[in-house]
């Protein structure tokens, strides 16, 4: 994907929900960084975060680790070793 992003074919990504598009918050956060430098939008039908801002991104990590303390799983890979 981020290939492809590179190579300019194409420049939105739109999902239903955050888990959705990564389960892992760390990629998820690597992802979005790397496609907003290749200028493609990020947006999800059913939440509303800012992705390009830093408040936008710390809501993301936050609402990771809301879902982590409900669902009773890490919110990252690297969590569970």
């Amino acid at each position: 994907m981020i290939a492809h992003a590179q190579e300019r074919q194409f420049n939105a990504i739109i999902f239903h929900k955050l888990d959705r598009f990564s389960r892992n918050i760390e990629h998820t956060l690597r992802y979005f960084r790397d496609l907003n430098s290749c200028d493609v939008s990020i947006a999800s039908v059913t939440e509303d975060f800012d992705f390009t801002t830093a408040q936008g991104r710390v809501g993301i990590s936050y609402d990771g680790a809301i879902r982590a303390m409900v669902f009773g799983k890490p919110f990252c890979r690297s969590c569970e070793e």
